[in-house]
């Protein structure tokens, strides 16, 4: 699975990991492996906060 498929999932899911794993068709655990594997990291709340 290519990483633009599983950031294009995550960023139209808000960053839900279970919701982007469900769109795509994978379950949440193998989502969050394939994350790790291609150095996808979820952005932290205060760091988007930080930018308003």
């Amino acid at each position: 699975m290519k990483k633009k498929v599983i950031l294009n999932s995550l960023q139209n899911h808000h960053w839900n990991i279970s919701r982007a794993a469900k769109a795509i068709g994978i379950g949440r655990q193998n989502l969050q492996y394939r994350m790790n594997k291609l150095n996808i990291e979820k952005p932290c709340r205060k760091c988007k906060m930080a930018d308003n």
